[in-house]
């Protein structure tokens, strides 16, 4: 079960690197549940603030996939067969 959740987490993270506004949903979803998991065990955890460190990896996940630059990026993705458009500088 584990392994089809690492390639399903490894799919979305190929879709995302190749600019497919789909793949976006289940990045922000997985980091959400991990930021989750790791939140409940803050409460629980003999040092805390080891969790906390390890928060910041699936926060920033979440931060740079929803960052207007990035959905600009996703959106601008061009159709098979077409160029991007010249930015003028």
């Amino acid at each position: 079960m584990l392994i089809v959740y690492g390639a399903g987490i490894l799919a979305a993270t190929w879709g995302l690197w190749r600019l497919h506004i789909f793949a976006r949903g289940p990045i922000v979803a997985t980091a959400l549940l991990h930021l989750a998991v790791i939140f409940s065990g803050v409460i629980q955890a003999p040092q805390p603030w080891i969790l906390l460190v390890v928060a910041l990896i699936p926060a920033v996940t979440v931060v740079a996939t929803l960052w207007p630059s990035t959905t600009a990026a996703l959106r601008a993705r061009p159709s098979a067969g077409h160029d991007l458009p010249e930015q003028e500088a």
